[in-house]
């Protein structure tokens, strides 16, 4: 029996007993938290981080949910452990089909909470914070999708990715933001071809957030950053019109079962070129 085996068949009664709580209202509530492990939850995210918060941090956390999701495909494909719902069906309340460890959920929520945490720098902004965290974490174990273990694996890495990210991350964009337009797109075309390992397929079908990455880099370097926003309606007028925008672009170009690239493209040249090439002329 291989270590993970055995942490399993410790964890499965534990689910199992949890379960025993299930309420029709407190599953409605779990099933709710599943949205805040969505793609459309980030993609909503960076532009309410980039237009209501600041651009750089929208920017930075940009990249950081592409090099994070990237990261935890690989890590899934390597320790290729099953999820609770596999191996009990009867667990499983929510869906999901890719590999437990680690938990996705987890890692991306780690991330989240721990950037914007470091920024923002309030307590209580903090401690709402982390209680998101310990919800959408609890909601995985909840819905049988995730083993605890899956959960401590993706806060693990979640604060190591973090970690790298803090402390690397001002070096290298001082560099790109002292080097010439064609430099910086390179570069950022390296990184996402690096991501992706070399390979077209995965870049396209399997993280979106390097698209979305493509296409924000694109604007980036073209593009015009808009002055500081001087209200806070100014600051939610400003995110709504990039939502606005979002949604257009997916109904038109999204007509697939699974993400359109061209939506993810088109999208990240929206949030970065787009919105302020509108919002200068008004």
């Amino acid at each position: 029996m291989t270590f993970f085996e055995a942490l399993h068949a410790h964890e499965l009664p534990l689910i199992q007993a949890l379960q025993t709580i299930r309420t029709p209202w407190l599953d409605a509530f779990m099933f709710c938290l599943q949205f805040f492990d969505s793609i459309a939850f980030y993609v909503l995210l960076i532009p309410v981080i980039w237009y209501g918060y600041n651009q750089r941090c929208g920017k930075l956390f940009l990249a950081l949910s592409a090099l994070t999701l990237a990261l935890n495909v690989d890590l899934k494909d390597l320790f290729s452990q099953p999820r609770p719902c596999v191996l009990l069906p009867e667990l499983c309340l929510g869906h999901a089909t890719s590999y437990g460890f680690p938990s996705g959920a987890a890692q991306g929520w780690t991330i989240l909470v721990g950037f914007l945490c470091l920024t923002i720098r309030k307590t209580w902004f903090t401690v709402a914070s982390l209680l998101a965290l310990v919800l959408v974490c609890f909601s995985r174990v909840y819905l049988g999708v995730h083993f605890p273990s899956d959960i401590v694996g993706g806060l693990i890495f979640g604060l190591g990715v973090l970690t790298l990210f803090w402390y690397l991350s001002p070096p290298i964009e001082h560099f790109l933001l002292t080097s010439s337009k064609l430099t910086q797109l390179l570069i950022s075309l390296l990184a996402v071809f690096i991501l992706a390992g070399f390979s077209i397929q995965t870049l396209v079908y399997s993280n979106p957030f390097l698209i979305l990455w493509v296409g924000g880099t694109i604007g980036l370097i073209w593009g015009k950053p808009l002055p500081p926003p001087t209200s806070f309606m100014q600051r939610l007028s400003r995110v709504a019109l990039a939502i606005a925008g979002i949604i257009i672009i997916h109904l038109i170009t999204d007509h697939t079962p699974l993400y359109s690239p061209a939506t993810f493209l088109l999208s990240g040249l929206w949030i970065s070129f787009g919105v302020p090439a509108v919002l200068s002329r008004t």
